[in-house]
């Protein structure tokens, strides 16, 4: 579609630019008629002081008058032709900037048929029966339908929303904080959790799991603005990004520091909760003797090592593409909440100066500016309609693919030394793979819907709104 920003140039603000140029040039020649009017004037006015030459003073009263005739034929036909170059011209800017985002419309649309989006559908877990009751701290692998390892989930699914961010502080205000409202679906009840909270969590995960299992990542620490509405509440969207994956997660969904973060809320026990937490010992490697394989799983490895290592590559290249992307996508919310918003602005300002200045009889102008004085909120909409989902899920996925390195190392440093766990381990590796390459799946393909579909929103509009105003001005 980059053929298209091409054509868009020479159809709409290069003829604008030719027109302006033109009229440029004609007004700094209408600004030197003065100046001659002045001279012709101050010579009359030397000649009407001559006491004889009567003759003269007559030729000079008739090549003033003849000279205001003329500038005054001259203004009239300007003045017909400023209106009639003006209108047409921005006849052609509106129309073809209509075309323009239709097409662009049009194509995305096209884009979004030809990749088949269906209705994105609940992330899958599998289920297993147990009799009687699991031991909080089992984990369990079983072998899928089509021969890979993967996690089993032996608890019910449940979601979890963090919300209503609540300014609250300590100490007579002298420390100030956000409460974020966590509410877990399975007992429907909230707890108030500030970020230091979260942060907690996270090392508490990633002391206990981070050898096995990549932990979702946090929004980054901020120093400064931590009580700015904007901050406050893109924390907030990431901060539900995270939970969402811990509570899709098999093993991470059920782990016990996790639990108690989303439960407790008594002073005491979430004192102890946390010690118990961190003192707990069965962390990193430790936890493979609590992992539960299929009996047969041993003979079905082969070339292990190998797998891993392609895996390790293929991850350097991911993270490489989610840092461009992340990149790009911040660059992109900067560009539509700063310089779109200002330049379509500052177009909007244009066409009224041009308005007012052909004492509004090309009308159209002004409408045209104050319509893209109005689209401005448009490029800030558009912003968390398509470019923001894709900039927090890049987030996500950088601090995964980070954390499949450092797994991936981790693995290479302890496999020598777990000879009898190091099988397990592998079956471990694979089976988190899975169960990461179905979330990236979905969650990559929502991203990809969830912005052509902003993008088709915002062009449609933007064409729609110039379209009723091209109607209001060239009727039929």
């Amino acid at each position: 579609m980059s053929s298209l920003w091409d054509k868009q140039v020479t159809k709409d603000w290069e003829p604008l630019n030719h027109l302006m140029q033109d009229y440029k040039g004609l007004t700094e020649g209408w600004q030197v008629i003065p100046r001659l009017y002045e001279n012709m004037r101050e010579k009359q006015s030397e000649i009407m002081a001559l006491d004889d030459n009567e003759i003269e003073k007559e030729s000079s009263i008739v090549r003033l008058n003849m000279y205001r005739i003329a500038v005054e034929s001259e203004r009239s036909f300007f003045a017909k032709e400023v209106v009639l170059d003006m209108v047409h011209g921005g006849q052609i800017f509106l129309k073809e900037q209509i075309s323009f985002h239709g097409n662009l419309a049009g194509k995305l649309k096209e884009l979004h048929k030809k990749c088949s989006f269906d209705s994105i559908a609940d992330h899958p877990t599998d289920m297993m029966e147990c009799s009687g009751t699991v031991d909080p701290e089992s984990i369990f692998i079983n072998e899928s339908s089509i021969g890979s390892f993967q996690w089993v989930q032996h608890h019910e699914p449940y979601t979890c929303k963090v919300e209503a961010p609540q300014r609250s502080s300590k100490f007579s205000g002298m420390k100030p904080f956000t409460n974020y409202q966590v509410t877990p679906s399975f007992t429907n009840y909230q707890v108030a959790r500030r970020y230091k909270h979260f942060d907690w969590l996270h090392q508490r995960l990633e002391a206990k799991y981070g050898k096995l299992i990549p932990i979702p990542p946090l929004p980054k620490k901020q120093l400064t603005g931590i009580f700015e509405e904007d901050l406050i509440e893109e924390r907030m969207v990431l901060l539900q990004h995270f939970t969402n994956r811990i509570c899709r997660h098999p093993v991470l969904s059920n782990a016990e520091v996790w639990r108690h973060f989303l439960i407790q809320v008594d002073d005491k026990q979430w004192t102890e909760g946390k010690r118990k937490a961190e003192a707990d010992k069965n962390v990193g490697f430790v936890l493979l003797n609590y992992i539960n394989v299929p009996s047969n799983a041993n003979t079905k490895i082969t070339n292990y090592d190998e797998m891993i290592s392609k895996f390790g590559m293929d991850m350097s290249k991911y993270l490489n593409a989610v840092k461009n992307m992340k990149s790009l996508a911040d660059d992109q919310i900067n560009k539509h909440k700063n310089k779109h918003i200002n330049d379509f602005r500052d177009i909007g300002k244009a066409f009224s100066q041009l308005g007012a200045a052909t004492n509004d009889e090309a009308h159209c102008f002004n409408k045209i500016g104050t319509c893209y004085q109005e689209m401005c909120y448009l490029w800030e909409k558009k912003c968390s309609n398509d470019w923001e989902n894709v900039q927090h899920t890049m987030h996500m996925y950088k601090g995964l693919a980070e954390g499949w390195q450092a797994l991936l190392e981790e693995y290479e440093k302890g496999k020598d030394d777990l000879v009898v766990e190091r099988n397990k381990l592998q079956i471990v590796i694979e089976a988190e793979a899975t169960f990461f390459k179905n979330e990236l799946s979905m969650d990559m393909t929502n991203t990809a819907q969830v912005f052509l579909t902003g993008q088709i929103d915002f062009h449609e509009q933007v064409a729609d709104k110039l379209e009723k105003i091209y109607q209001d001005c060239w009727p039929g």
